[in-house]
């Protein structure tokens, strides 16, 4: 009767164990939310502090940790601009830098917004 209760025991301890990693597995982590909040967007990023309104605009943007400090990824995208050595290559913003974030569906959309200003809207 005694191994019985033992080998009950055990089994209920690692159905539990089981149990409580597949759920966890299963829920979507704040890593995924944040994922989501920039898949398939432009986003239109203005430092702080900056005199000059320095912004990048950026695709398959990301955030991720490095050191400690929350960090932006992205591409910078290629808005047809003339001279424009930026494209396609990757920028890492500290989120701290960052005074705030316009989202655009894609780069048509983005320069549907700023229209015939071009970068003088920025």
């Amino acid at each position: 009767m005694r191994r019985f209760t033992i080998a009950t025991c055990l089994v209920l301890v690692t159905l539990c164990c089981l149990w409580s990693v597949s759920t966890s597995a299963m829920a979507p982590g704040k890593e995924t939310a944040e994922a989501d909040r920039f898949a398939g967007k432009l986003v239109l990023v203005y430092f702080k502090g900056r005199d000059d309104d320095l912004a990048y605009t950026l695709e398959k943007v990301r955030v991720s940790d490095l050191a400690g400090e929350k960090m932006l990824e992205g591409l910078h995208a290629d808005t047809g601009e003339d001279g424009d050595w930026m494209k396609g290559r990757k920028a890492v913003v500290m989120l701290s830098a960052v005074e705030s974030l316009t989202l655009y569906d894609g780069v048509d959309d983005y320069k549907k917004a700023i229209g015939p200003y071009g970068d003088d809207a920025l």
